[in-house]
């Protein structure tokens, strides 16, 4: 682990002794009978349950709602489709793009943007825009006080003293996350909320409150930023040089190496500069195919670092040097083989739009051997933290660079970071191998010429116009992707051998026999969804079903392998795409302003959230979601002398950093520093597992710590004992 165990004090546990009976004195009511949701009363005389008609629609409904719609419609309506669409008449779509434009702030209504437009930028006013920004301004404040007088009593008198007036919990209470759907609120507050009677609120008091939480709280829904875990690194020179001597204890002889450890620092402003210095840019008006020339493919759904933000119209970039092989055997006269030698020493990379780093690997050009990096940036936007999402999701993330940082594989060893746990599966002294799931045709979730391919190019296409680029490639090139290199790439790298048809000839390498572990049948998958779903792979819905699918899925849960890509070929909801395109196109238009960019990674189809590896499988007990949830940077083999190795999904196996086991008190504070990691608000760094890669839900976080509490030598106050 990057940081250190917490260890309890008296006064630490006190509290959380407190803070286990936090209820009112009336939550204690219990042989409560059986009750409708047509029949509710409260319990609770303290609690007045809104009506169901009082919803943040209905307040929207009859406050701001009327004054968009009148004074807007013509613009941000149906009618010319201008997005935002705040004023349409569908009321739900235009509440959907108030907030997913985030145009109204409860906390300062003179603040909200759709206020500042009229007020600063004098935008379309309809009278006087002092006054129609104030006018707005008051129906916002209408609003808060008619939905927020409405709605907060039940969690305020039921939950707030142990969850806090904004959901954020504490150390010992688990904070309450809007990233749950409001049905799973529902759900969870009815079977286990408060926890001294679990039937104080059920029916319409469950649903009034969950919508509450989900549509009421104030704090940030948006995915955790990655660079925090770096935070404890070197920076600057300073970790310039001690990577460089690293690369010069191991002897590498790579390309990157040459960039950065040579005699005059890599001057590097943009992507560009970048990919330039490690022969890794697409030529724009006539890319050379030939070996070692950079080639690339579109991915538009990973289960690696970048999960989260990768899809069709934000895919993940991977640029490489064409391998001798893509081009065929060996010329006469050679020793049975391929030629792989103009690909030894060559890199590649992979880069997202949405965070500000690069992945990059290389190979030594005498030995051959694999070594991972990544490379850090920052933007001008870095100054006082005011990077939005314009600057993050669109081209100005690819320039003006100010400052970089590089890291080795064993740098990022104890961070969420940690490249050898996927490519260095068996841990030290195990050969590190490159990750393609989807090796072999029709490379499910990657553009190309396949059928499924195609659909993603559409839909790739459809945001981002011929005339741009994405990490530096012409758009127009996008029909270029090619799946196909990067699995012969990795059949050249891993060296695959098998018999040849002569017997009297030696082995030879052969490209299309590289595998990978646990790995995605794309054929056979993609022919059973098919069956299921006879739109697939057009549309998604309702999902498709594969039983070779199921296989590699289970071994997941069960710890074997990390976790795989989806079965369908879209991971899309098809409603949020097309808002999310929409944007993207206005605002490359000039048509939405950079503080009204969405975050246009938010398209994923909410029913896929479990098979696509964002959540446990469903119905996990406590052991089997530590298992699927942690054991891939927790287990026996990976590196033991390192922090992280302390907890271990297999117990009985926790290291004590120098090869041998923790027993004892010291064995107890990891199983309690991984409860109190599991139970802290999502944008802690410490949370464990990381929310961008895995979440789970508060009663699925309980059902882990109970497990964990068992096997203490020792009961804990944070346990309940």
């Amino acid at each position: 682990m990057l940081y250190p165990i917490i260890k309890m004090s008296t006064s630490f546990i006190l509290c959380i002794l407190i803070l286990t009976a936090c209820t009112n004195e009336e939550a204690s009511v219990s042989n409560k009978p059986t009750q409708s949701a047509l029949d509710y009363q409260p319990i609770n005389s303290n609690i007045t349950v809104k009506s169901r008609a009082i919803t943040k629609t209905s307040t929207f409904e009859s406050t701001l709602y009327p004054l968009l719609k009148t004074q807007c419609g013509n613009c941000h309506g149906e009618t010319r489709g201008i997005i935002p669409q705040f004023a349409n008449s569908n009321l739900s779509f235009s509440l959907g793009d108030v907030e997913t434009f985030s145009l109204v702030n409860f906390d300062l209504p003179d603040s909200s943007k759709i206020v500042l437009k009229l007020k600063n930028q004098l935008h379309n006013c309809w009278s006087n825009c002092d006054s129609d920004s104030n006018s707005i301004a008051q129906e916002i404040i209408n609003w808060r006080d008619a939905y927020v007088q409405s709605s907060p009593a039940i969690y305020k008198n039921s939950c707030e003293n142990c969850h806090g007036a904004d959901g954020q919990g504490s150390l010992s209470v688990p904070a309450i996350r809007k990233t749950l759907s409001e049905s799973e609120l529902v759900a969870l507050i009815e079977t286990t909320m408060p926890p001294t009677d679990p039937n104080l609120c059920i029916g319409p008091c469950a649903i009034d409150t969950a919508a509450f939480i989900s549509q009421g709280f104030t704090t940030s829904n948006n995915i955790t930023n990655l660079h925090g875990p770096l935070a404890a690194l070197p920076q600057g020179p300073e970790q310039l040089s001690i990577l460089c001597t690293e690369l010069a204890s191991l002897n590498r002889d790579d390309i990157v190496n040459d960039v950065f450890c040579g005699p005059t620092p890599a001057k590097i402003t943009s992507l560009d500069d970048l990919q330039t210095l490690l022969k890794l840019k697409i030529d724009p008006i006539s890319p050379i195919i030939e070996p070692g020339a950079p080639i690339f493919t579109l991915l538009t759904h990973s289960s690696s670092l970048v999960a989260r933000f990768v899809s069709s119209i934000n895919p993940r970039a991977i640029i490489y040097n064409a391998p001798a092989s893509l081009f065929g055997p060996a010329p006469p006269g050679a020793p049975g083989a391929l030629i792989p030698q103009p690909t030894v020493g060559a890199a590649a990379m992979g880069f997202a739009r949405g965070e500000q780093f690069v992945e990059l690997f290389a190979r030594d050009r005498i030995t051959g051997a694999l070594f991972f990096y990544l490379f850090t940036f920052e933007q001008t936007c870095n100054t006082n933290n005011q990077c939005g999402n314009a600057d993050l999701l669109t081209n100005k993330i690819e320039n003006n660079w100010t400052s970089y940082n590089l890291y080795s594989q064993s740098d990022l060893q104890n961070t969420v970071f940690d490249c050898l746990h996927c490519h260095q599966p068996d841990g030290p002294g195990t050969p590190l191998i490159p990750r393609m799931q989807e090796i072999n045709f029709p490379w499910t979730h990657y553009i190309s010429w396949t059928d499924g391919g195609m659909v993603l190019r559409d839909d790739f296409t459809a945001a981002h116009p011929d005339n741009l680029f994405y990490a530096n490639i012409p758009n127009h090139l996008s029909f270029s992707s090619d799946p196909f290199g990067l699995e012969v790439l990795i059949g050249e790298i891993m060296q695959i051998e098998l018999p040849p048809l002569d017997p009297n000839l030696p082995p030879s390498p052969v490209w299309r026999s590289a595998t990978q572990p646990n790995q995605f049948e794309s054929f056979s998958i993609e022919e059973e969804v098919k069956a299921s779903n006879a739109g697939q792979p057009l549309r998604n819905l309702p999902p498709g079903k594969s039983n070779t699918w199921n296989i590699i899925y289970e071994a997941s849960v069960r710890g074997e392998f990390i976790p795989v890509p989806y079965h369908d070929v879209k991971v899309t909801n098809a409603q949020k795409l097309r808002t999310m395109t929409n944007a993207i196109n206005q605002y490359n238009a000039g048509t939405l302003a950079a503080a009204d960019f969405p975050d246009i990674r938010q398209v994923f189809l909410d029913e896929a959230a479990r098979d696509m590896g964002f959540q446990v499988k469903a119905g996990l007990d406590g052991p089997g979601i530590i298992i699927e949830a942690c054991t891939q940077c927790h287990n026996s083999k990976l590196d033991q002398t390192i922090s992280k190795a302390r907890f271990n999904v297999n117990l009985a196996q926790m290291s004590d950093l120098n090869g041998g086991l923790l027993t004892g008190i010291q064995r107890d504070e990891v199983i309690l520093s991984a409860i109190q990691r599991m139970r802290a608000d999502n944008t802690d760094i410490r949370k464990m597992p990381p929310e961008l890669f895995k979440h789970l839900t508060p009663a699925e976080i309980e059902l882990a710590a109970s497990y964990l509490c068992a096997q203490l030598n020792v009961p804990a106050a944070l346990c309940g004992n």
